[in-house]
């Protein structure tokens, strides 16, 4: 599958790195790395954690990652329902929030809600220039019974209540995009390389009460600038209390928590890293990286409990992989499949702040796939994948498939990847 052009170079202020080791596991780093942070009016404050070094060799990949080890229920088939008013034509983003379904379909420009069986239930918000309107959506998150989402280029968030008519209207002065919630009033804004008032900081904690920004995070150096003209489609994921987050072309995953924010693993390849100084203006540094094939950070990145599950970039394809925390262990292949539904390729793909898998399938796709997956599919999902391509057309909205991932297990259980 080809993609977009990707750049962006590490952080080097960040953290240090240890030798490049050749084995398929990562190692601890046994040194303490502070992530030094800048602060508004509240307390200075710095945080100290091991890093773990994940090391791949990006000759050794296999052809199909099959998930279905790693999930711990059954697969719940949920087809979104199809009506007139609630068309889907380019999913940006998909959450389950409190037994409802929010689709941000980018084409239309709106958040669509389902319940849990995929029944259409409302629109989101009103597109427009008016008092709670919106232009351009980009990206939405859960505020207890609100939703709050994020215009493009307006400068605002919109809070809608989720049972009435009501909304309030947040101003914010720094460029982001995407927005982590991980107490109810104060967010964390993601940038990426971009200008700032605050400096050259790539997450800034922002207060919802009074629009103003009271942390930076994430430093970077001026020369880095350069890097800000990609983005990723999704930069953080969260499970619980705690959130990963990633930058493009960057090889750290950073841990975020409530009050703080520090690197958590470090990811290199054996071969075609990317190198550390590469003076390339911004509009021609994505294409030299895949001119010659160089290789740094993931470009999506999903967290559980257990596990990550994301992909990375080589040769203009996908490379999937899925870490395991508990034993330290990885698999990376070509295609992500469900060997449960007969070979079922997965890439739109999400984790639930609850450890659930989430995926979607475009209605066209699947009718087509069924063919040649039904003798494949196991015996438990045949027959209702068998009664789901029967109620769907070229023309249905897609499909969402549900399952839990599976969670730590006492010393005793001892499973492996």
């Amino acid at each position: 599958m080809e993609i977009s052009d990707i750049f962006t170079d590490r952080i080097k202020s960040i953290f240090l790195i240890n030798h490049l080791n050749t084995m398929k596991h990562y190692y601890t780093l046994f040194f303490l790395l502070p992530l030094f942070l800048s602060c508004g009016p509240s307390t200075s404050l710095q945080s100290y954690e091991g890093i773990k070094e994940i090391v791949i060799n990006p000759e050794e990949v296999d052809s199909i990652l099959d998930l279905s080890e790693v999930l711990d229920d059954s697969i719940e088939i949920i087809p979104l329902e199809t009506y007139d008013e609630c068309l889907i034509a380019d999913v940006k983003r998909v959450e389950f929030y409190k037994d409802k379904i929010y689709v941000l379909d980018e084409t239309n420009n709106g958040i669509l809600v389902f319940d849990s069986r995929g029944k259409y239930q409302k629109r989101i918000g009103k597109q427009g220039n008016g008092p709670g309107e919106y232009a351009k959506l980009w990206n939405f998150t859960f505020k207890g019974d609100s939703i709050l989402v994020k215009e493009m280029g307006g400068q605002k968030y919109i809070i809608y209540d989720l049972n009435s008519d009501f909304y309030r209207e947040v101003p914010y002065d720094v460029w982001h995009f995407e927005v982590l919630l991980l107490e109810n009033d104060t967010i964390y804004q993601i940038s990426n390389y971009e200008e700032s008032k605050h400096g050259n900081y790539n997450l800034f904690k922002f207060d919802l009460r009074t629009s103003e920004v009271i942390a930076s995070y994430i430093p970077y150096e001026e020369k880095h600038k350069n890097k800000s003209g990609y983005g990723l489609g999704r930069y953080t994921s969260r499970f619980g209390d705690a959130a990963t987050l990633i930058y493009p072309f960057n090889d750290t995953i950073y841990t975020v928590k409530k009050d703080t924010v520090y690197p958590s693993y470090v990811l290199h390849f054996t071969s075609r890293s990317l190198p550390e100084d590469v003076d390339v203006n911004r509009e021609d540094f994505s294409r030299y990286v895949r001119r010659n094939k160089f290789l740094k950070g993931f470009e999506y990145l999903q967290t559980t409990e257990r596990f990550m599950l994301g992909y990375y970039v080589d040769y203009n394809l996908f490379k999937y992989f899925l870490y395991d925390k508990q034993t330290s262990e990885y698999k990376v292949g070509s295609m992500a499949q469900l060997s449960q539904l007969g070979g079922l390729n997965i890439h739109y793909f999400y984790t639930t702040t609850t450890g659930d898998l989430v995926f979607l399938q475009q209605a066209e796709w699947l009718i087509s796939y069924w063919k040649w997956a039904r003798e494949k599919c196991s015996d438990m999902y045949r027959e209702k994948m068998d009664n789901l391509i029967a109620s769907l057309n070229e023309d249905s909205n897609p499909v969402l498939f549900k399952v839990h991932m599976k969670a730590f297990y006492e010393a005793e259980g001892n499973e492996d990847l």
